[in-house]
């Protein structure tokens, strides 16, 4: 009935597809598996990039994001990215976002090309609300008064709006000219006070809130369950949230 989502950029994939397992979901949310470990920048190798699609198909899994972890504007990167990344049938990439893009026009036209390019492939472009990233935000919020041929989807993060005294709900959902175009609910909660991660529902974060909205205007993307650390188990998430949504 609903779709869920893990990630840990911090796992390798094989240790990510055991996470997967004990929430019981096939759709995982990596870093960047296509290149090389250390700071070469050089990729796998296409003997590689096959074994990862056979472990996929074995494993019985799917990768609906990869995190690029290169900025936007480093579109040769991308390019070459998504030539490998089509074989594995990656869904959306996430690259490397940061508040230049609200004011340099060159790096607009460079996230866009972007955008072309992975339509091209059949793969969109992700971009995820941060902290420390407010004025991203803002320029797609912006943006979005227009008609778009090529635009991004978004991952809802609603506790790096807690963490900037945002109201995710009330403050920046219910206003957004963004939320048609939301993929990934991450699940996961926060306090005001002390911007501690608390479980689903005993935090600021509204998760309840920005579920039963999502459901209710047909939202067919990814409820994402990560690794909160702070002790926090994913499977101990998951089931607060199902929880939830049994009361909606």
């Amino acid at each position: 009935m609903f779709k869920y989502s893990t990630y840990d950029r911090a796992l390798s994939l094989s240790d990510l597809a055991t996470y997967a397992d004990r929430i019981k979901t096939n759709c995982l949310e990596t870093g960047n598996i296509l290149k090389q470990d250390g700071d070469t920048g050089d990729f796998i190798t296409w003997e590689q990039v096959e074994d990862i699609r056979k472990f996929l198909i074995d494993r019985q899994k799917t990768i609906i994001n990869m995190n690029t972890e290169v900025p936007y504007y480093n579109l040769e990167f991308h390019k070459e990215l998504l030539k490998r990344a089509v074989l594995i049938g990656i869904k959306y990439i996430q690259p490397m976002m940061d508040n230049s893009i609200a004011t340099d026009s060159f790096r607009q036209e460079a996230f866009f090309a972007l955008c072309s390019v992975a339509r091209a492939y059949n793969i969109g472009v992700l971009v995820e609300n941060k902290e420390n990233e407010c004025a991203v935000d803002h320029y797609f919020e912006e943006l979005f008064k227009k008609e778009l041929q090529v635009k991004p989807k978004f991952i809802f993060n609603p506790a790096e709006f807690v963490k900037v005294d945002a109201h995710p709900f009330f403050h920046r959902f219910y206003r957004s000219r963004l939320k048609n175009d939301i993929i990934i609910l991450r699940i996961n909660d926060c306090l005001f006070k002390t911007k501690k991660q608390v479980l689903p529902g005993k935090g600021n974060s509204e998760i309840k809130e920005m579920a039963s909205i999502l459901l209710a205007r047909s939202f067919d993307g990814w409820f994402s369950i990560g690794s909160y650390g702070q002790g926090i188990d994913p499977e101990d998430v998951l089931s607060h949230f199902k929880e939830s949504l049994k009361h909606m």
